[in-house]
């Protein structure tokens, strides 16, 4: 308008007092980029939904309507319809912009009177489609006239914040395209930690990389979906308020599962393991049965789920940083920093103030924070972890090696005759060693380690028991550390046998016995010197778990003829045979093939059954119990003997 200054400011005053009945105007004078209208709009509650714009307009001159008093506009959990409405002087003839800084907004149509008096509506929300809006963009945009006109917004919010400001058109055009670049940077940098970790996850084969390329996934929806709203670029016309209120659910419950497996809550601190499991099974549990409240309760709880589940992130961290794992006190602090920024947002609903960092919310920048800190602790974990073991495994060496100098020590302590024993042993160790050496590329080496060892072990037990038992005038006692140490060396024979096999799982049968035999006439040499012993028993290879077993029963089988069957005979010889027994009673297992063990002595045998169904003597309550380890049918007879047959 080219007006001269003194009628423009006598045009001003007429229609600023012409207009005072109604509301005090929003003035525009063009020395600002933009003005925040939120306080200065008035506000009347719909809560039914039902009002059109004539009986808006009516209950305005009759001021039904309240001042807003808010620095950002925000209703609460409510499912309210709102209108506002506020009155617009703009002299200067500037384009100008009225921008509600929101996108989770499913209506928000704004209504005037055009010269004809007649009303017009530009409808925005995300219910209309991106392309049908008056301005195409993700917040809700209307071009506003210029001169003095009043405007209604019929307003629905189930509860984020809605600034609402007034821009000069070209201004805001900068800003907008700045923002959409914002938008680009922060989506392409977290859709590059979804990527490393996802790439770490298959190349490194650790799934924990993976389930944190989901939460991010799940940090990023929330951004561009609920925080900023900028997904209805990609998907125009999307249900933003169902994102709203369900993928904070999908985080929540991913999020409390992640920090349980990522933190290592059961090794770290048992003594909550059970309470997270809980909170766990809470959280995942509400995904499904949310869906049976109301919307608006459902917001509610969210934010109070949002707020409790950073607590129990930085409770778990410094749980776990107490009990000392580092990586709990960096976690603790992620969600510290994670909860301080959500604070910041809140304050901002409240007062407008801090005003948001390059146009992205407070929350989403926290989320990029987050991201790309547990990216960094998630590699550092392994790093750490990795040291964790190095030192351990030194510490287990250098262990190892300390017990090796101590037992050398003792060896070397000991009598004659146990060092004989002892050079015995050794030499048969490095002729074993020497065969292991020889077929180490073919074999398994470290489960030929484990039996050597365990037979090593096993050794020295019984040779400490044979100390022991030097040192006992009770005859008694000495009988019984001679038994334990028959039984622990026959045990020791089987896993030497499996270390001098080619095969790691089978004992060859005949080798095993002839063994045992000759360990048992070495302990009772006074009774053995007139027995002999014989055994019928083909080439036949056992399994370990059928090995042990066997070879303790022959043992115990051995010891008692010794001890018992010969006393007051002079000679007498001990049978050992095993055979095949063709199934042909069951036709079920027609082909299947059993085994018959039968161990004879010429001995006095047994006098009563009932000592061999139930026996007091431990050697044949061992020989019933090892039967029904290995499922055999045991049998008795004393026929010019006893006899003992094991199907």
């Amino acid at each position: 308008m080219n007006l001269p200054r003194k009628n423009t400011i006598l045009l001003f005053l007429f229609l600023a007092f012409n207009h005072a009945g109604k509301a005090q105007s929003i003035i525009w004078n063009g020395k600002t980029d933009f003005i925040d209208i939120a306080e200065r709009i008035e506000l009347l509650e719909d809560p039914q939904g039902k009002l059109n714009i004539d009986e808006v307009s009516k209950l305005a001159v009759t001021g039904n309507f309240r001042p807003s008093k808010q620095k950002v506009l925000h209703f609460g959990f409510t499912s309210s319809v709102y209108w506002l409405k506020f009155s617009l002087q703009n002299l200067t003839g500037d384009s100008l912009l009225l921008v509600l800084e929101q996108a989770v907004l499913p209506v928000a149509d704004l209504y005037f009177k055009d010269q004809a008096g007649c009303w017009q509506c530009y409808k925005a929300g995300y219910n209309i489609n991106l392309n049908k809006k008056e301005v195409r963009n993700h917040f809700q945009i209307y071009p506003l006239r210029t001169g003095i006109t009043e405007y209604y917004i019929k307003l629905i919010s189930y509860s984020p914040p809605v600034p609402v400001k007034i821009w000069r058109a070209q201004d805001y055009e900068e800003i907008s395209t700045d923002q959409k670049i914002n938008y680009g940077l922060y989506t392409g940098i977290l859709l590059f930690v979804i990527l490393y970790n996802t790439f770490l996850s298959f190349s490194l084969r650790k799934f924990t990389y993976l389930h944190y390329a989901l939460q991010v996934s799940l940090y990023l929806l929330c951004s561009a979906a609920v925080m900023d709203g900028y997904i209805i670029y990609f998907f125009p016309g999307i249900n933003l308020t169902f994102l709203y209120y369900f993928i904070p659910l999908l985080g929540m419950a991913n999020l409390s599962v992640y920090a349980l497996l990522f933190l290592d809550i059961k090794t770290y601190a048992p003594d909550i393991y059970k309470f997270s499991v809980g909170v766990v099974i809470y959280f995942v549990s509400y995904v499904f049965w949310c869906f049976l409240l109301p919307q608006h309760i459902v917001l509610v709880i969210n934010q109070v789920h949002a707020l409790a589940s950073l607590g129990f992130m930085f409770f778990l961290g410094i749980k776990v940083g107490r009990n000392k794992y580092k990586l709990g006190y960096y976690f603790a602090l992620a969600y510290l920093i994670y909860f301080s920024v959500v604070i910041i947002e809140i304050i901002y609903i409240q007062t407008g103030a801090p005003a948001y960092f390059f146009r992205i919310s407070h929350v989403s920048i926290a989320i990029l924070i987050e991201a790309v800190l547990l990216t960094y602790l998630l590699s550092k974990r392994f790093s750490w972890e990795k040291q964790e073991i190095e030192i351990a495994r030194q510490e287990a060496q250098a262990l190892l090696l300390k017990k090796t100098i101590e037992n050398e020590q003792l060896v070397r302590n000991q009598n004659v005759k146990l060092e004989e024993t002892v050079k015995q042993r050794t030499k048969e160790i490095e002729h074993q060693k020497e065969i292991a050496e020889d077929a180490l590329a073919a074999k398994e080496v470290l489960l030929k380690e484990i039996h050597h060892r365990v037979k090593n072990n096993l050794q020295t037990i019984s040779s400490m028991l044979m100390l022991q038992s030097s040192t006992l005038g009770d005859s008694d006692a000495k009988n019984a550390l001679l038994q334990s140490q028959s039984r622990v060396r026959s045990i020791a024979v089987v896993h030497q046998k499996l270390y001098q096999n080619d095969g790691l799982e089978k004992v060859e049968l005949h080798g095993l016995v002839d063994d045992l035999t000759a360990q048992v006439k070495s302990l009772y040499q006074l009774q053995a010197k007139n027995i002999s012993v014989k055994q019928n028993i083909p080439e036949t290879h056992i399994f370990i778990d059928k090995a042990v077993p066997i070879g303790l029963i022959i043992n115990e089988l051995l010891t008692n003829s010794y001890k018992h069957a010969f006393t007051g005979i002079e000679t007498g010889s001990i049978l050992i045979s095993l055979e095949e027994v063709q199934e042909a009673t069951n036709p079920a297992l027609a082909g299947s093939k059993k085994v018959r063990l039968t161990y004879f002595d010429s001995g006095k045998g047994i006098a009563s059954p009932d000592m061999i169904s139930n026996p007091s003597r431990l050697g044949l309550r061992l020989v019933n119990l090892l039967s029904l380890q290995i499922g055999a049918q045991t049998g008795y007879s004393n026929n010019n003997g006893s006899q003992f047959v094991f199907t």
